[in-house]
């Protein structure tokens, strides 16, 4: 199923890209400017905590706006999209949990519970969103966990280099270029893997 997904997905993704230009641009210099302006103005911890949370949030909406648009949804629901912030920040805190209690629980969690918080953000009437996720990945939990870890590798890769890019790029060892193409690149394939997830979503879903 995976290799049927990422081929669709493949296909489609400089289509999507015209589509969802704006966002992508939005997104993109969002990831930038907060970037620059944590590490230009602040110095305490509560600029540091703001300025985290103004980012968690700022991205989630991003996230959710092209989420959204790739699910076909008519318009925005504001209601579904706390729905979603909720439902996404408890799968965090619980794939966090599971990985630092053991790796095969974190694994689990990361798995099983990947399409909880697209579920609450399409609104889809459902007693859980985690157990609807669950009893959808049932179909196929190799290729939602080929595409979980792709993405954990992705933020990682991003949390490890981003830090070294920024700082070149400000101190003049690198052009400011450099950090733009760096955060575009990211964004690139973060929609991807949301293409992905989407067209594994619609199919576990039918």
């Amino acid at each position: 199923m995976l290799a049927q997904v990422l081929k669709s997905s493949r296909s489609d993704y400089l289509k999507k890209c015209r589509e969802h230009l704006s966002l992508l641009i939005g997104l993109l210099f969002f990831s930038i400017l907060i970037d620059l302006c944590r590490d230009l103005f602040n110095t305490s911890d509560m600029e540091k905590f703001l300025f985290g949370l103004f980012e968690v949030i700022g991205s989630c909406v991003f996230y959710a706006l092209i989420l959204g648009r790739l699910l076909g949804l008519q318009k925005f629901n504001f209601l579904n999209f706390f729905v979603y912030l909720r439902v996404n920040i408890l799968y965090s805190l619980f794939y966090l949990l599971g990985a630092l209690v053991l790796i095969i629980p974190g694994l689990y969690i990361l798995t099983f519970f990947y399409f909880a918080p697209i579920l609450a953000l399409e609104g889809v009437e459902c007693e859980s969103y985690f157990s609807k996720s669950r009893e959808m990945t049932k179909k196929s939990p190799w290729s939602v966990l080929a595409v979980s870890l792709s993405l954990v590798f992705l933020m990682i890769l991003d949390l490890l280099l981003l830090g070294y890019v920024k700082e070149a790029a400000l101190s003049g060892e690198l052009e400011l270029i450099v950090l733009v193409g760096f955060n575009a690149l990211i964004v690139a394939f973060d929609l991807f893997f949301f293409l992905v997830s989407i067209e594994l979503y619609k199919k576990l879903r039918a």
